[in-house]
């Protein structure tokens, strides 16, 4: 749930309607409220602006596709929303029908920009401003803030189907909005930022266990504060607090990360229920924290780990996981590749299998081949990054003789930055990986492409994407309609307009021209493996059309996703079962 940032089903029409009688005469509300919550997801943005201007029921029908996931971001939409949900508290009986009840997820993250222009503390207001005066404002600037996070707060637990709560503001927590978070309906909690500047004491209601099933946290202590300390005691108290319950935890050090190591765990506390766990940059003191999540009758099924010598050294000696089903090895600046083959050879068992660190070939070899045997037989997952520029064929090998392989994600080269040193050969790599006759997933980042462009342009394959040449013998009006030619005419525009714009026209050219070059490869990949239902390379993502004729392998989004955002979300929820 915590991996998703999309917005969860809108409640149906019966959970907002405020247990009053439908008196809508709209034949939508005939329909039996099941079928009408599978109807709704079908109405477009402005179908439900017109529906919510019909009647009271259509208008709450309206308000329950639109606020099921909100955003407080400080804009002038977030203001407005706030001022709505706080007058619905304090005039209950004037609003029966409330948009609290609509709202399923909750992201508060307030964006500096609009926090400085609405409190007038932008640069341009503050340089005319004596010295004395600049502080005046910007700490008015700062109480109000701190008033718009209490008034947020307060109005969490009049949110009755609030599911998640993603808190990525960076303002200071407090032991009142820690006790009002708490206090609230919330089944997932992200804290994404935020940071501490001195101990809290956090208690629940019932006095014993928080019900928490997700929790994702990164939190830091604060460099400025007077106080000394650290964020273990509080990560402690709340996983003594949510253990009973938690059945996802993602746990990041980036808020944390100029702090010395000082996460362990003295109590001895269970996660009877716990499945998916994330571990990314943690600083751990020990391994005490490690073994009461890895504890004899764990079932975990999933886990993502980085290589830092903790934890590499704790799971080599935990050796094998029964439970364990999925596992993911990212990379850090600890180099701990020994104890993690160990960890991976102790449970062959595994069905999914991620190496995001990039390893050598022969470090493949030694991960997949033990004492010269293959030894997994149950992988229908792998993600490998290569950290050679390419694929050699003996790791292709390796990989195509795993023949129960369903998904398969492969990046080489540089992972970071603007150049791409994976020049692919797909003939090559199709020719290898033949043998995975059940393949239904291909997936290929950090792929660049070789282009015969005209010789006084810069065509290397790092520079493809940022360079955007065209081959020698491709024209714009192939690519063009005749209206986007038309706005090339130098006749009624200046001279610097018309460049741009035949600058302009050229880049969507080579977005069309790419793509174009993209389904072809993925239409041949399709047709050599007569399983795949879907790949991504070129930055594009394509599903394969089955057609009674002939596999052809089209475009699901048309714009590219450099960020892999969009991939990564697809992986998690059709590869991972990360929901």
């Amino acid at each position: 749930m915590l991996h998703d940032n999309q917005p969860l089903i809108p409640l149906s029409f019966d959970r907002v309607a405020a247990e009053e009688p439908i008196t809508s005469t709209l034949p939508l509300f005939q329909l039996p409220v099941e079928i009408l919550h599978q109807v709704t997801p079908y109405l477009s943005p402005l179908d439900i602006q017109r529906l919510s201007l019909v009647d009271r029921d259509s208008h709450q029908l309206s308000r329950a596709l639109q606020f099921a996931h909100v955003t407080l971001d400080y804009s002038d939409r977030a203001i407005a929303i706030l001022s709505k949900l706080k007058e619905e508290v304090e005039y209950p009986a004037c609003t029966r029908r409330r948009l609290g009840t609509c709202i399923r997820r909750l992201r508060v993250s307030t964006i500096r920009e609009y926090f400085n222009v609405r409190e007038g503390i932008t640069l341009e207001e503050l340089e005319g401003l004596s010295t004395r005066d600049r502080i005046k404002r910007v700490e008015a600037a700062k109480q109000r803030e701190a008033c718009y996070l209490r008034s947020i707060c307060d109005l969490l637990q009049h949110l009755p189907n609030l599911h998640i709560l993603d808190w990525n503001d960076e303002s200071p927590l407090t032991e009142m909005m820690m006790a009002s978070i708490m206090s609230s309906s919330i089944r997932h909690l992200r804290l994404d930022g935020p940071i501490l500047n001195r101990q809290l004491e956090l208690s629940c209601n019932n006095g014993c266990s928080w019900p928490l099933e997700g929790l994702y946290l990164n939190v830091g202590w604060s460099l400025t504060s007077s106080t000394e300390g650290d964020t273990a005691p509080f990560v402690s108290n709340i996983l003594k607090l949510v253990a009973p319950t938690l059945h996802q935890f993602i746990w990041c050090g980036y808020a944390d990360r100029l702090s010395p190591p000082t996460h362990h765990l003295e109590e001895d506390i269970q996660f009877p229920v716990l499945r998916d766990v994330v571990i990314d940059q943690v600083k751990f003191k020990d391994a005490s924290l490690l073994g009461r999540v890895f504890h004899d009758r764990t079932r975990i099924r999933s886990l993502s780990v980085d290589s830092s010598s903790t934890v590499s050294q704790f799971l080599a000696s935990r050796g094998r996981v029964p439970s364990l089903d999925s596992f993911r090895w990212d990379w850090s600046s600890s180099s701990s590749d020994d104890e993690m083959i160990d960890f991976i050879h102790s449970n062959s068992h595994l069905s999914c299998l991620e190496v995001t660190k990039p390893l050598l070939p022969e470090t493949f070899e030694s991960i997949f081949l033990r004492n010269h045997r293959f030894h997994f037989d149950n992988l229908v997952s792998l993600h490998l990054v290569s950290q050679n520029p390419e694929f050699p064929s003996e790791t292709l090998s390796t990989i195509a003789s795993i023949t129960s392989l369903q998904h398969l994600w492969l990046s080489a080269g540089a992972q970071y930055g603007m150049r791409y040193q994976w020049a692919i050969d797909h003939d090559f790599v199709m020719e290898s990986l033949k043998p995975l006759e059940r393949l239904e997933t291909l997936v290929f980042t950090r792929d660049s492409y070789r282009v015969n462009g005209h010789p006084l342009l810069d065509t290397s394959p790092e520079r493809y994407y940022m360079n955007k040449v065209l081959p020698q013998d491709i024209l714009l009006n192939d690519y063009l309609t005749e209206e986007e030619l038309s706005k090339a005419d130098p006749n009624p525009l200046s001279y610097d307009r018309t460049v741009r714009l035949r600058d302009a026209l050229r880049c969507l050219t080579w977005e069309r021209w790419h793509q174009t070059e993209m389904v072809m490869y993925a239409t041949e990949y399709s047709r050599a493996f007569t399983n795949l239902k879907w790949c991504f390379m070129g930055q594009l993502m394509m599903r394969v059309d089955d057609n009674m004729f002939w596999r052809v392998a089209e475009l699901e989004v048309e714009e590219r996703d450099p960020s892999l955002k969009m991939l990564h979300a697809h992986w998690d929820r059709t590869v991972r079962n990360v929901v």
